[in-house]
């Protein structure tokens, strides 16, 4: 015949199963979540898109094989696109271009900033001694500002012979001019 101890034990046992059903079903309940909706709004296959700022001035140029606007935020998905940026001339000439192309491009709901991801290549305005070349895996461009910026490795190459790269970048695009920010290299290599 069992103990005292071994019913004490069995009760024990009994009282914490009983403990632990009582929580698991007195819980509040998980809110239910309505499913996400991963469709688009609308998708464009080979095109090309002008867009306007709030002046009706051409922010950028856009061309590529595939787009999807989001329903929840109206940001835009591109697949391999190819953005003109028109940035003012050094001389006040006119608008020149600034050819930047990636994998992918997600650009925001007014057009404000377009974000360039996997092998971005930014060719500037101008030239031999003038044109600057840009690679990168991410960069971000802000049309209206005229300025561009990156917190990934950055290469540079200008005039053909200077290449510079660091970590992190900031850029006016209209000037030219540009900042890396960290881990930087330059090193001169004369074309022949």
């Amino acid at each position: 015949m069992p103990g005292w101890r071994t019913w004490l034990t069995l009760a024990l046992l009994a009282a914490a199963g009983i403990s632990g059903w009582s929580i698991l079903n007195h819980r509040a309940p998980q809110p239910v979540r309505a499913p996400v909706d991963s469709r688009s709004d609308y998708q464009l296959f080979d095109f090309e898109l002008v867009a306007l700022d709030e002046n009706g001035n051409e922010a950028f140029t856009l061309r590529a094989p595939q787009l999807a606007r989001r329903p929840g935020d109206e940001s835009m998905d591109l697949a391999t696109p190819l953005f003109l940026f028109p940035v003012s001339g050094e001389d006040g000439s006119g608008p020149e271009r600034w050819q930047m192309r990636s994998d992918t491009a997600w650009v925001s709901p007014g057009g404000e900033e377009v974000r360039l991801a996997g092998n971005v290549e930014a060719d500037g305005p101008g030239t031999g001694s003038d044109a600057a070349t840009l690679r990168t895996e991410s960069l971000s461009v802000f049309p209206a500002d005229e300025r561009a910026s990156s917190d990934v490795r950055v290469t540079m190459r200008s005039g053909g012979s200077i290449i510079q790269s660091g970590r992190g970048l900031r850029m006016d695009l209209a000037k030219k001019r540009y900042q890396l920010l960290d881990d930087v290299e330059f090193r001169y290599a004369p074309n022949r």
